[in-house]
């Protein structure tokens, strides 16, 4: 919505068990063995044909849920796929699986920005902030990984739990952006495959969403692509 329809593309790099397709309610197009079998057949016309296109104008690359898909997505594959779909997208967001893979390290070495998603849980915490210190170790010292805490309370709900500034100093780490759970919001979306801003615009976690994603873009891009609103006629 920022930048403009056809922009943006979602890779979801979880090749055995994502869930973008599912939460978009996508078709998962693309044919991972005939990538891995020849990537250097992969051009913007078969990129093309692996694309599916949500109507808000996210593009999404997929594969079909395979247990043995991890055994097909070889670094040269994916690497391949993901310099193709940069030339063809401005913006391209890449879901990444959680656990090490051997394309893991070139692409969080590479990409403009690394953000690493937790919850404001002990374990959680440890677990992200030692994953964010071998992230990078793999960038330079002007493009640290961000950390982002999910699933927040709201301020005005009381919880037992810490205050992020604790959090922070547990971890020795800044925490770059906090985004409030609505959960009813983002289950509502999900089931209907609908950004949450389209089922619940004025809910916390969408104005937490949008803040992060001004923060990430470069500048100049959010002031050159914000919709001019037409002028209200004055009553006579």
């Amino acid at each position: 919505e920022k930048v403009g329809p056809g922009k943006v593309c979602l890779v979801d790099l979880n090749v055995a068990d994502g869930m973008v397709s599912s939460f978009l309610e996508a078709v998962p197009k693309l044919d991972l063995a005939a990538l891995s079998a020849a990537p250097e057949r992969l051009d913007a016309r078969l990129l093309a044909a692996w694309i599916w296109q949500h109507e808000d104008g996210v593009s999404t690359i997929s594969a079909p849920r395979n247990p043995d898909a991890n055994a097909l997505a070889t670094e040269a594959a994916i690497l391949r796929l993901l310099d193709v779909a940069c030339a063809e997208f401005p913006f391209v967001l890449v879901d990444m699986p959680r656990h090490m893979m051997p394309w893991t390290k070139p692409i969080l070495g590479a990409v403009d920005e690394a953000i690493i998603i937790s919850e404001l849980t002990v374990p959680s915490l440890h677990a992200a902030a030692d994953m964010a210190r071998e992230v990078d170790m793999l960038r330079s010292p002007d493009r640290k990984t961000k950390l982002v805490l999910n699933r927040m309370f709201p301020k005005k709900r009381f919880r037992a739990e810490f205050a992020v500034d604790k959090a922070e100093k547990a971890i020795e780490r800044s925490i770059d952006a906090t985004i409030t759970s609505d959960w009813d919001a983002a289950r509502t979306a999900v089931n209907l495959g609908k950004p949450i801003a389209d089922v619940k615009p004025k809910s916390a976690l969408v104005a937490d969403i949008s803040a992060l994603v001004d923060r990430l873009l470069p500048e100049g891009v959010l002031a050159a692509h914000v919709p001019q609103m037409p002028a209200r006629r004055k009553a006579s």
